[in-house]
């Protein structure tokens, strides 16, 4: 792992459990190439079924990236439509939660109270970026896209003046419903209140002429 060739490391050859292997034992060992190249390819396959041991793995190194995937994971399939996986809660599967903690078949057992520096820093960071005030006027446009038969759900693009750059897209479904604002890289058509690119939501008064932004 040393050697020069641990750059050329195939993670897509790798399994998951290979992948964790690799990148704590570079974190011990303190090779940041071999570090850098595992917490790319954890982070990416981090899902339902990987998230117990990639938090795991996240705690005991103290990596705030890949607490950050596992934390994002874990609000997206805790807080979905469908709720907690059944398998989760009464042990069926590899996965368990239970008490505050999320477990790996008896390997590891990490609580989720140790995700919550990730929580002040996601809120921390988007209200620096969103609702810092400045010492001055950045001009923008609204763009409303209608759906093809012209009715709601609504698109709105938010884009600079000076360079028609998109900063930021809404989406609201109907007339009584709030917008949801998202990031520009997400689909609001796709994605939800769970995801990491959700930035709030605006809810007009009754007469749609005070907007409130939470």
């Amino acid at each position: 792992l040393a050697g020069p060739d641990s750059l050329s490391f195939d993670t897509a050859l790798a399994s998951g459990a290979t992948l964790l292997s690799h990148f704590l034992w570079a974190v011990v060992l303190e090779l940041s190439g071999l570090t850098a190249i595992c917490r790319k390819a954890l982070v990416a396959s981090v899902d339902s079924a990987t998230v117990a041991l990639a938090l795991a793995a996240g705690h005991a190194t103290n990596d705030e990236e890949l607490l950050q995937r596992c934390y994002w994971c874990l609000r997206a399939t805790m807080c979905g439509a469908a709720g907690v996986p059944a398998a989760w809660l009464d042990g069926r599967g590899p996965v368990k939660l239970s008490n505050g903690s999320l477990s790996q078949m008896g390997v590891c057992s990490t609580r989720l109270q140790v995700l919550s520096g990730v929580i002040k820093e996601d809120l921390s960071a988007k209200r620096l970026r969103w609702l810092t005030p400045t010492d001055c006027y950045t001009l923008c446009q609204v763009h409303r896209i209608r759906s093809e038969s012209g009715s709601y759900p609504h698109t709105y693009e938010m884009r600079l003046d000076h360079s028609d750059e998109v900063v930021m897209r809404a989406l609201r479904e109907d007339e009584q419903s709030s917008c949801r604002i998202f990031h520009r890289d997400a689909d609001p058509a796709t994605a939800s209140d769970h995801c990491e690119d959700y930035l709030g939501c605006v809810v007009p008064n009754f007469w749609g002429t005070v907007f409130t932004l939470y």
